[in-house]
């Protein structure tokens, strides 16, 4: 269990951190230690990193988002939304340009790292990877459908 007080401590930075270099430089970080968790055989450890890094591929709102046409919705972090999406439970979701930032990082990992994942890892992948892919399509399709009104 070395990992755990290093993704403690990841996951209150990534969380609070706002600066877009820095959001780089900690994904970078969690980019590594999936790696070294992987190359080291430490799947639990991997897994709870890939974990923690999946959950922050979308923001979800605790209360439901009401759209504006003047003023985009906003996040927990108070950035605006790039897309508004699905429910997912009883939890409206967003994805904004830190989760896309955060999403590409993921993919990165799919790409790069493939040889250290093993079918856990690629479900827990493939499963945020669908949950982004609907917020978007959604957010697509609404765009479409009011650009026809």
């Amino acid at each position: 269990m070395c990992w755990a007080p290093i993704l403690s401590i990841l996951e209150k930075l990534i969380q609070l951190v706002t600066d877009e270099v820095c959001v780089q430089l900690l994904l970078r970080a969690y980019v590594n230690l999936i790696s070294a968790c992987g190359t080291a055989l430490i799947f639990d450890g991997r897994d709870a990193i890939l974990t923690s890094l999946c959950r922050e591929c979308l923001t979800i709102h605790k209360e439901p988002v009401k759209e504006s046409k003047t003023n985009p919705p906003t996040t927990q972090r108070g950035k605006a939304s790039h897309a508004v999406g699905s429910l997912f439970g009883n939890e409206k979701c967003s994805v904004t340009s830190r989760n896309m930032q955060v999403t590409r990082s993921l993919l990165e990992i799919a790409n790069k790292q493939h040889s250290v994942l093993d079918v856990k890892s690629w479900s827990i992948i493939l499963e945020t990877m669908q949950k982004v892919e609907c917020v978007m399509t959604e957010k697509l399709q609404l765009n479409g459908m009011q650009k026809r009104v």
